[in-house]
């Protein structure tokens, strides 16, 4: 894939495995946003679009496969492993993250900006649990974003994917400034 938009990004986990993704880069320093696809699906799938908006509103965005999964080494499997999701993205951003507990999470998140899109024809995760995880977030700025007409799987293809793409650019820009409350 030789396009001017990316260029193609590999990164060395600490067991050894190449992480291969697409980096979406901006001219000069700017801010970073990372993508990961979804449970059984790839890169490719949505995600180019998504950090194109992105990248044209100055944002740097690296999508990447997750571990076996499209262009990523690994043993080919069908059941993903959040923990080990949660250390491949801490091997592509240096950082080492919480354990993937989400829910019990939440109410720990303190003084972090935090949006949540919250679909409301999400039938994979109640929109009404993900409302009270938001909710139970009360020691952080956050902002919630309710996806009128989305579901789970065409939250970045839907009608009203180009809005919301835009209210998480603005989010990302605010928690910048020190603007979300």
């Amino acid at each position: 894939m030789t396009d001017k938009r990316y260029q193609p990004f590999e990164c060395r986990t600490i067991d050894g495995l190449t992480l291969r993704g697409l980096l979406f880069a901006v001219p000069g320093p700017a801010p970073a946003i990372v993508m990961t696809h979804g449970f059984n699906s790839v890169k490719e799938m949505l995600l180019p679009e998504a950090a194109e908006t992105y990248q044209s509103l100055g944002y740097n965005v690296l999508i990447y496969d997750g571990r076996s999964v499209g262009a990523s080494d690994g043993q080919p499997r069908n059941q993903p492993s959040p923990y080990q999701m949660a250390e491949d993205v801490s091997d592509l951003t240096y950082h080492k993250l919480a354990l993937f507990r989400p829910k019990e999470l939440m109410a720990e998140i303190e003084g972090v900006p935090v949006m949540m899109v919250v679909p409301e024809l999400d039938d994979i995760s109640s929109p009404v649990e993900q409302r009270a995880a938001f909710e139970a977030m009360t020691s952080t700025p956050k902002r919630l974003y309710e996806g009128k007409g989305m579901g789970h799987f065409n939250i970045l293809t839907c009608d009203g994917s180009a809005e919301m793409l835009k209210a998480t650019a603005d989010f990302f820009q605010d928690a910048l400034e020190g603007k979300v409350v």
